[in-house]
């Protein structure tokens, strides 16, 4: 009741400086009667002031009270049952407010839902000629430029992809389908999805692995973060008789899958920030294709999924990226 005392202090203060300057006018009127009966006078005046206080902390008590504390809703004040000019004035208020931001916030979610919507469709617009473009360059492969083509058309396919599933993110739990994943059947299949990108880049691909492993995820949620981080590996690797190593095993009870390279490396500074959506750091500036949502997506996908990730970098050494899971 912290508030209500910082509410009320400056009426003490009043109060004291009221009964003073009786004490002392009554006094120079009457010095003798006045200084004999000084606690009777003070006991009287403090009795009807006292009487204000506890009246009117009876009544703001619980107003007070729920000022102090923190909300977990934002109508809880609402739900103040003192009535006094002072608690009905704010109730007002604080309801007229509240019935604005909650409209103010669904015509902004409604707005999120219509651009989602949109995006949805204007992705999968374009899906269905760039599928039509795929099958004619696999028909002329040999065409000098059919190797050029099918190259520009997954990067396109893939940059689709990235727009996709970062407007599906918050609804995530809608996407949701959690089974037994194989780690080494989806790193080789993986592989051979990208397979053209890697011959391509000159660049080999190794499975490292003691065993089977399998752990609890969703597949395809899995599969698109372990296909972002073989595309930046390959993106910031160059080089002939560069390996990229898909790197399986089990530390105690954990079980991780790492993603190395040998290639351009972070710099230091930057590595606390590669997971900030849109941020690109030094290598954005010499590479181009740099984004910022690849590695922003891996992050926020595998918090969804409980795993962790963590990445190591060295400069013009290379990088790793691995993902625990709990098992």
């Amino acid at each position: 009741m912290r508030l209500f005392f910082k509410v009320y202090s400056p009426f003490v203060l009043i109060y004291v400086l009221q009964f003073l300057l009786l004490y002392y006018t009554l006094r120079y009127l009457d010095a003798v009667t006045i200084t004999g009966n000084v606690l009777y006078i003070f006991l009287v005046s403090l009795f009807p002031f006292a009487m204000f206080l506890l009246v009117r902390f009876g009544m703001e008590r619980s107003f007070y009270q729920r000022l102090e504390k923190e909300w977990d809703q934002g109508d809880e004040f609402l739900g103040i049952q003192n009535q006094t000019p002072l608690t009905d004035a704010v109730k007002k208020t604080f309801s007229k407010q509240h019935r604005l931001l909650r409209l103010a916030s669904q015509e902004e979610l409604k707005e999120k839902q219509e651009h989602i919507d949109f995006i949805y469709h204007w992705v999968h617009q374009l899906k269905t000629p760039l599928s039509a473009l795929k099958l004619t360059v696999q028909a002329e492969e040999a065409l000098e430029s059919a190797d050029d083509m099918q190259e520009e058309i997954d990067r396109i396919e893939h940059s689709l992809n990235m727009v996709l599933y970062l407007s599906r993110i918050k609804s995530f739990l809608n996407d949701f389908y959690v089974e037994q994943v194989s780690l080494n059947q989806m790193a080789t299949e993986t592989i051979n999805e990208m397979k053209r990108l890697f011959i391509r880049k000159e660049i080999f691909p190794v499975i490292e692995a003691e065993q089977e492993f399998t752990v609890p995820s969703d597949r395809k949620w899995l599969k698109f973060v372990l296909f972002q981080l073989l595309t930046n590996a390959i993106r910031y690797t160059s080089g002939e008789s560069k390996r990229i190593k898909i790197r399986i095993g089990q530390r105690g009870r954990e079980v991780y899958l790492s993603v190395i390279d040998q290639g351009v490396g972070i710099a230091s500074e930057d590595i606390p920030r590669v997971f900030d959506l849109y941020f690109t750091g030094k290598n954005g500036r010499v590479f181009g294709e740099s984004t910022g949502i690849g590695l922003f997506l891996v992050k926020k996908i595998c918090d969804e999924l409980t795993h962790e990730v963590h990445i190591q970098s060295e400069l013009n050494q290379g990088t790793k990226v691995t993902i625990v899971f709990q098992q």
